[in-house]
């Protein structure tokens, strides 16, 4: 009987910790092709340009996980996330979650990615930042209800699941 799998991240852990998880049994470290280990035998769908934790292998949520992210004080509807990895930007070219044009908006701005059971905001190396609390963040552990800023926008973001 082998011993039981400590898990990726304990309470009170944030991003950093998630930096010390390195690449699945037998494959070769490189911070572009990191993923969650849990999801090793997973089919590529795709991968973000910028390495880091948005680099992880982008899948669809799964069954049961359900998030959304909406443009605060705008009428328009919740936009329902589907994948560990969500873009936001100012290109619908190359962003999931596409803000309108803003010189202080990144193309690839900021993601949203799903692992290891929890939800994490990280900015893509952007120029102008993103801020939850009022505060820069590079990575930080996203919670229902929060509220951040990608240019002159704030975007909530829920989650259930």
């Amino acid at each position: 009987m082998s011993a039981p799998k400590k898990p990726l991240l304990l309470e009170g852990d944030d991003l950093e910790a998630l930096d010390r998880v390195g690449p699945c049994e037998g494959e070769p470290a490189s911070p572009v092709t990191r993923h969650c280990p849990l999801l090793a035998d997973a089919p590529l769908a795709e991968r973000v340009s910028a390495p880091g934790l948005a680099s992880t292998r982008i899948m669809p949520l799964p069954p049961g996980v359900k998030a959304s992210l909406e443009v605060e004080d705008e009428v328009s509807s919740p936009v329902a996330l589907s994948k560990t990895v969500t873009v936001i930007g100012r290109l619908p070219e190359v962003a999931d979650f596409a803000l309108p044009f803003s010189e202080e908006v990144s193309r690839e701005h900021a993601a949203i990615v799903y692992f290891a059971g929890e939800f994490f905001l990280e900015d893509l190396a952007s120029g102008n930042g993103t801020f939850l609390g009022g505060k820069r963040v590079a990575k930080v552990k996203l919670r229902d209800g929060d509220r951040f800023r990608v240019g002159a926008q704030t975007l909530v973001f829920r989650a259930k699941g």
